[in-house]
């Protein structure tokens, strides 16, 4: 379950994408999640081979590369969540 947040979210999220593969629609669903919880506009990056980042103040929050599969909403908004707490 996803706590809302309350106050200003304190992180700078990244969502890097990649073009060839379409993941803009991903991508596009995600960040309007994290805009809705934490009310930051999290920033698109266009990449390519496969590639499906989240990072906040350039720690990775998830890679699919090193998942090998997409993230659940839940587990990036938690990890966002946590990383607010602490900054």
């Amino acid at each position: 379950m996803i706590n809302v947040w309350k106050g200003a979210c304190q992180v700078k999220v990244s969502i890097t994408y990649c073009v060839p593969c379409k993941y803009l629609p991903k991508a596009i669903s995600l960040a309007a999640e994290i805009k809705r919880v934490f009310q930051v506009e999290p920033e698109l990056i266009e990449g390519g081979n496969g590639i499906f980042d989240v990072a906040a103040n350039g720690t990775m929050v998830f890679s699919k590369h090193e998942h090998e599969r997409f993230p659940e909403i839940d587990e990036v908004m938690n990890a966002l969540q946590v990383l607010n707490e602490k900054a």
